[in-house]
């Protein structure tokens, strides 16, 4: 057997270790006990009064925690847990405690009263093939929050629990609604009957005015372009030209290859008449005749006439 023998001064030394212990805990104690009475005070001004009062450090986040919302506070020694509860009531964050430091962190429970929403999915089928219908509408009654199925006839909403109801929509087919009491996660199949609509005679009249227009006054040999075309044709340089689109037009030459003169139907280049908006133009080209003066983004159309032209 071992004994140990403690000399008449370990006695005192563990006595007073001891009491160094309570005094250091009770000091802790005494600094971690909270008094804030004040009104109308910043949420960080109240985090500032418990670093100065204990230990603690408080880190936040500005760009989440509204800091800058005022409140006014009564606490009378209190502990760190309560202040923090206070303070930071009715904001959805909470905190948590490493050591000596706190963290105002967001509050992921749901808060008092509130249920935590569940998930409502399924596919959405044909009740006669089976084959899965892209594109239904999967809604609540009133038609305000809903969702439509993918690719694959899947559908996946949130909702709160407790009864409530679906319908489904989807042309061609018959409504559906589903009643269900929602108390957990749900995957339903939803499958919709084929519904036919006899729809009545449909009678298409033209206008007689228009038809009486283009048979009194029936235009031939005419060409229309917008500057969409234009655009789609090869252009010198990449530039959209007017008048070299005209040129790949039947019926219509260029004057030479150079040029933006035109030759319509065997006619010269100077028996062509261009009007901008009603008005004459009489130089249609610069740059040594390789560019129109005319430019396609200020175009909305162009008409030619290759035979007939109206008054």
């Amino acid at each position: 057997m071992e004994m140990i023998m403690l000399g008449h001064r370990e006695p005192q030394r563990i006595f007073l270790t001891i009491i160094f212990l309570f005094l250091t805990l009770t000091t802790f104690a005494q600094q971690s006990s909270i008094t804030i009475q004040a009104r109308d005070i910043t949420i960080e001004q109240a985090f500032r009064q418990i670093e100065k009062q204990t230990p603690y450090s408080i880190a936040f986040n500005r760009t989440k925690l509204e800091v800058s919302k005022r409140i006014s506070l009564s606490l009378e020694k209190v502990t760190v847990e309560k202040a923090l509860t206070e303070i930071l009531k009715d904001t959805g964050f909470t905190y948590k405690i490493n050591g000596n430091h706190i963290v105002i962190v967001e509050n992921k429970q749901p808060a008092e009263g509130k249920s935590k929403k569940v998930s409502v999915s399924g596919y959405v089928r044909d009740a006669n093939t089976g084959e899965t219908l892209i594109g239904c509408y999967v809604m609540e009654p009133d038609g305000k929050t809903g969702v439509t199925t993918n690719a694959f006839g899947y559908f996946n909403m949130t909702q709160e629990p407790g009864a409530c109801t679906i319908v489904a929509h989807y042309l061609g087919y018959a409504d559906q609604s589903i009643d269900i009491n929602l108390v957990r996660d749900t995957v339903l199949t939803i499958r919709l009957k084929p519904s036919q609509t006899q729809l009545a005679e449909v009678v298409v009249v033209g206008s007689k005015t228009d038809a009486e227009t283009r048979l009194a006054k029936p235009q031939m040999s005419m060409m229309n372009l917008n500057s969409k075309e234009i655009t789609k044709m090869p252009a010198l340089l990449g530039e959209a030209d007017v008048m070299r689109a005209i040129q790949v037009m039947p019926g219509i030459q260029a004057a030479n290859e150079r040029s933006t003169g035109i030759s319509v139907r065997g006619g010269s280049i100077d028996q062509n008449l261009f009007l901008l908006d009603d008005a004459p133009v009489f130089q249609i080209s610069h740059g040594l005749g390789y560019f129109s003066i005319f430019n396609n983004d200020a175009v909305k159309d162009v008409r030619i006439y290759k035979g007939d032209i109206p008054a």
